[in-house]
């Protein structure tokens, strides 16, 4: 999956030798310190990957990697990133990867932008050789790059609190607006419950069940009067669920107990404003994934 561009995957063209020795080599692990881990690479490719990967994909490489990540995966997802060295200039850069099983995926510099920050997240990715071009703008002359790798999200300073649940895609999260007043009551949403990153890992001890890193749901709530609180709680008759929250800027989840039926009281809201709540839907057993019932409810506080 990606944010901010088209992920491609497809069988190549074999003008990107993969056995040629890159510039470097590193292993990691999924947890790894410092997180994210960064590289500088310099560019001088003139291969127009376009034309041996995808042509979706943009940019001018190397035949040699640029990079070889052989990663071992230890739940989490993983997030590859790369910017510019120079952020003032006026080139972007692209990026093309070969993951272990030698599908490809391409971001970066797409319908003619030359301005680009290239963003892949393999999703549970597994264990093995990630191989990974930076590809240029233009042939013309040398270019560096920074590259990024983390299980928290992309860039130099990826949201650390929340262990590797913090990856925001704007587009792939449904959002709604409730009003202090809103019916009914409780309003309900159905979203699909599933995860692969354990929330003990990711929150803390008392965090059960597996999550995906991305929230299921954005709500924005205005309060009114100090007189009523927000519950939120959800159930599945497909199986237990478990919930994860960021609001107010603070983390919290839920399991549900055995039966996995989490009620989460996030309390009285600041009146007469509008708050964000992020809502992720957990599962118990790691990659199982069904439907659930989300709800939120308000209630006199003295409930």
């Amino acid at each position: 999956m990606l944010a901010g561009a088209a992920v491609m995957t497809a069988a190549p063209v074999h003008a990107q030798d993969a056995s040629l020795p890159p510039q470097g080599r590193i292993a990691l692990s999924a947890v790894h310190d410092p997180d994210p881990h960064e590289a500088l690479l310099t560019l001088h490719g003139t291969l127009a990957v376009q034309d041996t990967v995808l042509d979706l994909c943009r940019g001018f490489v190397g035949e040699a990697p640029d990079l070889v990540l052989d990663y071992r995966a230890q739940g989490f997802d993983l997030f590859i990133s790369a910017r510019p060295d120079n952020l003032s200039g006026e080139e972007g850069v692209s990026l093309a990867i070969q993951g272990p099983g030698g599908d490809w995926r391409c971001s970066g510099l797409r319908w003619g932008s030359l301005r680009d920050f290239p963003e892949i997240r393999f999703e549970d990715p597994v264990s093995g050789p990630y191989r990974i071009w930076i590809g240029r703008a233009k042939m013309e002359a040398p270019q560096s790059a920074r590259l990024f790798i983390s299980r928290f999200g992309f860039g130099a300073e990826p949201d650390r609190v929340s262990g590797g649940l913090g990856y925001i895609d704007i587009s792939s999260i449904d959002a709604i607006a409730l009003g202090y007043d809103f019916s009914p009551n409780p309003h309900e949403e159905t979203r699909t419950a599933r995860g692969h990153i354990d929330g003990r890992a990711a929150l803390g001890e008392d965090c059960g069940g597996y999550f995906d890193s991305r929230a299921v749901l954005a709500l924005n709530y205005f309060a009114a009067g100090g007189v009523e609180e927000l519950v939120l709680s959800a159930d599945s008759e497909h199986g237990p669920v478990a919930l994860a929250f960021q609001r107010w800027g603070e983390w919290g989840c839920d399991a549900g107990g055995a039966e996995g039926r989490p009620e989460i009281v996030l309390g009285l809201p600041e009146p007469w404003t509008v708050r964000s709540i992020l809502v992720w839907a957990g599962v118990h057993e790691r990659g199982a994934e069904y439907p659930a019932v989300i709800r939120l409810t308000r209630r006199p506080a003295s409930e």
